[in-house]
């Protein structure tokens, strides 16, 4: 789709900043974005402008700015003079993190000061093809490609194909995966960490709501590892945790501080990578104002990191198809056959983990569960058939404020925050598909390989953006450190996909119950609103 660059100048009177609103909507609806989004964008920018007015008075002109950059339709404001942060005193302003979250999905604009011009931008995402429509035809393209040349080929060209072009591509594309995920999850922690930081700092129900969201997490994902892991396979060696055995187990665990800053990023060491994160994240927050630049440079460097996991996300099919071709070409296609079993048992877990709670907060909110599901079906809807929270994200606010009677103090940094730190069903399916890859590749597993598993399960689900590409990403890092092959990378391409659709639309769900809980403690539920 091409869209068209328009730039025009506009005092800012009443009538102009309706006319600006108008040509945004405009330029929105072209590019088919959710109508809830589109009306949180318009009036978060029709709010910045009439500040502006206010502070600038209606004899300033005010620069619109449409088009393309780098790739991503972008929509910039422009107004010379001096420096004023329209957004700086606003109800939800959330810190730099939440609000970079928020930028970083086209959802929130951003505004910045340079050579005496004031600056809002808000960059959205271009509209992309359903992505289990390009998993299916790259499948399908993939699975023709391969039975044909198995029919057709002689075996002698198919192995020298096999070895000379698939093989290496493969590699190719693990070395890619590999590299990509040392910098997107030490950047992802570091910025999650000052992010969660600044959050906290709103007081008691800030840190509450961030204890309870990582708490609950952990405790469902050791329940159901619990609960799964005799369906799968595994080769189990016991490590008792007496005698001599006991100092092995606990340098195990202290070898996740390293014997330097810079060998965890050159081998790639996960658990290292995320405990100098936390460190230098902790450090940043403790300083505050005099490393507030080098958290712009954090924002702005993990920015870079999610560019870079799209990339990976769209190369993601293309590998898919000529992988599918490789599995059917030397053998291996069964393990691709197999995730059906994974697939079946992270769906009945996830269901019936949201049943429970469904029905929890039906019993002590006293609101029944056909009415619970009415009002939270649109906003699970967007979600699964785009796979995509930030797509749902503004019909999802509106149903927190508008339906479930949820105080918006509460989900203006709530919705944000639990869009990273709350992810159960999402650490459920990673646990469940790790199982199974271990499983397929005969892998042994011990306590400390289960603790392992949780460990950067949690963590790295908790850190990570709902941005596509950080999923596969999140294998290769985990794959990497519990012993699992390069090669289970290949169904986990594909597995990313699937799972993704079932854990943005379940997460987004509980999330909202979750919030239905926390607000009725802090006295912001609206219950004649959720019983209605």
């Amino acid at each position: 789709m091409k869209y068209e660059n328009f730039n025009a100048a506009y005092p800012l009177t009443g009538e102009s900043i309706d006319q600006i609103a108008a040509q945004i909507e405009h330029f929105l609806t072209s590019m088919k974005t959710e109508r809830a989004n589109l009306l949180r964008i318009r009036l978060s920018i029709e709010e910045a402008l009439l500040r502006w007015q206010d502070h600038f008075g209606v004899n300033a002109a005010v620069k619109l700015e449409l088009g393309v950059k780098w790739r991503r339709p972008t929509i910039t404001l422009e107004l010379k003079g001096e420096s004023y942060d329209p957004f700086s005193n606003s109800e939800n302003d959330l810190g730099i993190w939440a609000n970079s979250l928020l930028g970083n999905m086209g959802l929130s604009p951003q505004y910045s000061y340079r050579q005496g011009i004031n600056l809002i931008q808000l960059k959205l995402h271009r509209p992309r093809r359903n992505p289990a429509l390009s998993l299916l035809l790259s499948v399908a393209a993939g699975v023709l490609a391969g039975v044909l040349g198995d029919a057709l080929l002689p075996a002698e060209i198919k192995s020298r194909v096999v070895h000379t072009i698939l093989d290496p591509v493969q590699n190719a594309f693990f070395r890619i995966l590999n590299t990509a995920a040392i910098p997107v999850i030490f950047l992802s922690v570091l910025a999650a960490v000052c992010g969660v930081g600044s959050i906290a700092a709103m007081g008691k129900s800030g840190k509450r709501l961030i204890a309870r969201f990582l708490l609950f997490s952990t405790v469902v994902t050791v329940i159901s590892t619990a609960i799964v892991a005799p369906l799968f396979h595994l080769i189990f060696e016991h490590t008792p945790l007496s005698g001599t055995q006991f100092s092995s187990v606990l340098d195990f665990f202290l070898q996740i501080i390293p014997n330097d800053a810079l060998t965890p990023f050159q081998i790639g060491d996960s658990p290292q990578l995320i405990l100098l994160a936390l460190i230098l994240g902790n450090a940043l927050l403790v300083a505050g104002r005099q490393a507030e630049g080098l958290v712009h440079i954090v924002e702005q460097a993990d920015t870079i990191g999610l560019l870079i996991a799209d990339w990976v996300s769209r190369l993601t099919p293309i590998f898919v198809a000529l992988l599918l071709i490789l599995g059917i070409w030397d053998g291996s296609i069964g393990l691709l056959v197999g995730i059906w079993k994974p697939l079946a048992v992270f769906l009945a877990l996830a269901i019936v983990v949201l049943i429970f709670f469904l029905l929890y907060v039906n019993v002590t909110k006293k609101v029944t569960v056909g009415t619970l599901i009415h009002k939270m079906w649109k906003s699970f809807w967007i979600a699964f058939k785009t796979s995509s929270v930030d797509a749902a994200y503004g019909e999802n606010q509106l149903c927190c404020e508008r339906r479930l009677g949820i105080g918006k103090r509460l989900t203006d940094y709530g919705l944000p925050l639990g869009l990273v730190c709350y992810m159960p069903v999402a650490t459920i399916a990673t646990m469940i598909f790790t199982l199974y890859a271990a499983q397929c590749y005969g892998v042994s597993t011990s306590i400390i390989w289960y603790i392992m598993a949780l460990f950067l399960t949690v963590a790295l689900q908790a850190a990570s953006p709902p941005v596509a590409g950080v999923g596969l990403l999140t294998y290769a890092a985990i794959f990497s450190r519990l012993g699992i092959p390069a090669g289970a990378l290949t169904i986990a391409m594909v597995a990313d996909i699937l799972f993704h659709f079932a854990t943005a639309a379940l997460d987004q769900a509980m999330l909202q119950l979750e919030l239905i809980l926390e607000a009725d403690r802090l006295e912001l539920l609206d219950r004649n609103m959720l019983q209605s």
